[in-house]
């Protein structure tokens, strides 16, 4: 009965944090991807537009995944994204370079 009683207080327990989990508007937090707008109304059979920007700290593979709640639907989708970080892609040309003034001592 003790077990039961425990059982029962555990299921409440994780059920109240899975619906405010659920619930939260703002749940999605990336450094690297971003989603605008984050929320919305998206029926089933029709679009929305979103924007997602990346931001890669380096040349890395990055990826993340975010979900969005449909309006009259019990699951949600999930939205995979990638990235792949490319790193600097600057060139020097060293024709001229202005070093300053220098000292030489003999």
């Amino acid at each position: 009965m003790l077990v039961l009683r425990a059982l029962s207080t555990l299921q409440r327990k994780y059920q109240s944090i899975k619906k405010a989990v659920e619930e939260d508007q703002m749940l999605f937090q990336d450094e690297i991807f971003s989603i605008e707008p984050l929320q919305g109304k998206l029926w089933p059979n029709t679009e929305m537009t979103c924007v997602v920007t990346f931001l890669p700290q380096g040349p890395y593979h990055y990826s993340c995944t975010a979900f969005c709640n449909v309006t009259c639907s019990e699951e949600r989708l999930a939205l995979n994204m990638t990235g792949q970080g490319r790193g600097p892609q600057a060139q020097l040309s060293i024709t001229e370079m202005d070093i300053g003034d220098i000292f030489v001592n003999y």
